[in-house]
């Protein structure tokens, strides 16, 4: 530290090829041409930009109530495909809450997903254990209380 404290900042032209690289600059500009820009500056909206918060106030979607129609629609059918049942959603947050249904109960083993190629047509079938709550089965117990859906997770 003592042997920069003697250190002095020398004075040194730049080299002629630097100081070729740029025009001189040149000050055309008036005070009248200055002050003219700097109240334009003032005149412009200096509100903050906002950002719209409206798709965070959209209905909430219960994805046991869109189990319950899953299954229902199962009992009725032996297979549908995806499109066909979210084809009645009201909106995005409406299919989101079915494919998410959808995967509880393909983890729970009430149904089977096949699809024959990447991005194809997703084909939902019931199982045996989801069958069982067709007409002329015995009803499943416990398929659509939270019970059931408790001891899935487990």
């Amino acid at each position: 530290m003592t042997e920069t404290a003697t250190a002095v900042a020398r004075s040194v032209p730049l080299e002629p090829q630097f100081a070729e690289a740029l025009p001189p600059l040149i000050m055309t500009a008036t005070p009248e041409v200055l002050a003219a820009l700097f109240a334009t500056v003032l005149q412009r909206d200096h509100t903050p930009p906002t950002v719209s918060l409206e798709h965070l106030h959209l209905p909430q979607v219960s994805v046991p109530e869109q189990r319950s129609l899953i299954l229902s629609r199962l009992r009725a059918d032996a297979a549908i495909d995806f499109t066909a049942l979210v084809a009645d959603a009201e909106n995005t947050l409406v299919v989101v809450g079915r494919f998410l249904a959808l995967l509880e109960l393909f983890k729970a083993g009430l149904c089977r997903l096949e699809q024959s190629e990447p991005l194809g047509i997703l084909l939902v079938s019931g199982t045996d254990r989801a069958a069982a709550g067709r007409p002329g089965g015995s009803a499943p117990v416990g398929l659509d209380t939270a019970d059931h859906w408790e001891a899935a997770d487990g």
